[in-house]
């Protein structure tokens, strides 16, 4: 129908006679030799397919509406749902930061034990401060043995030596070689007494059961504050 409204209205003779025909209803129209339907007929039919096709195009741009309506409603939901998640891993990381600097004087006091200390901590559920003062006394055992057998040599060897009847070199050699041997021999006797009583004391560490690592960080850090 719109082919034969657009070949009437785009042939100069055809649209002359149809115009005609439309002044004079009842009559037909002829052109180029051949008998056309009624101008009514091409009247209603072109005006039919023109609501049809304008019909057609209104659908077709208010479902593209519709469509572009739903996607910048997509866009808007995805970019709040985007701002949420950016807000959630910013206050996340905010939270895991703050955490981390409350717990960093545990973390700095855990890395100085050896690693039998931190399966003590750790796997016994040791209170870290134990674990740090037999830490301590570990490390000072040997200056303490040193200290304490230079005491005890220099004291057994004057007291030796003050019954002795020795005078002028053999008096001295006498007194050092006394000392030496004091020394090496108490000190010697020291080492296995502090291991002795360090191994006690980390068999006698008090173990727990069913104690998680926040209750040993938060222990540490309340032992701290109150410290």
């Amino acid at each position: 129908m719109i082919e034969q409204a657009w070949e009437t209205l785009s042939d100069p003779a055809r649209r002359a006679s149809y115009d005609r025909e439309r002044s004079r209803p009842g009559q037909s129209s002829s052109g180029s030799g051949s008998s056309d339907s009624a101008p009514s007929n091409h009247s209603d039919d072109f005006t039919r397919g023109y609501a049809e096709e304008a019909g057609r195009s209104r659908f077709r741009e208010e479902q593209a509406q519709r469509e572009r309506e739903e996607a910048r409603q997509r866009q808007y939901e995805h970019d709040r749902a985007a701002a949420r998640e950016r807000a959630r891993q910013k206050k996340q990381y905010a939270s895991e930061a703050a955490r981390t600097e409350r717990l960093r004087p545990y973390y700095d006091a855990v890395r100085k034990l050896s690693e039998k200390e931190k399966q003590l901590h750790f796997r016994g559920n040791v209170r870290l401060t134990y674990v740090l003062a037999l830490h301590r006394a570990e490390s000072s055992q040997y200056v303490v043995i040193f200290v304490i057998a230079a005491l005890i040599a220099l004291n057994a060897a004057f007291m030796i030596m003050g019954t002795a009847t020795l005078t002028g070199f053999s008096y001295w050699f006498a007194l050092v070689f006394n000392m030496v041997v004091i020394f090496l021999g108490s000190g010697v006797i020291l080492v296995f007494v502090s291991a002795a009583l360090l191994w006690l004391a980390k068999v006698a560490a008090p173990r727990r059961r069913n104690v998680s690592d926040t209750e040993l960080q938060d222990e540490y850090l309340s032992a701290q504050s109150n410290g």
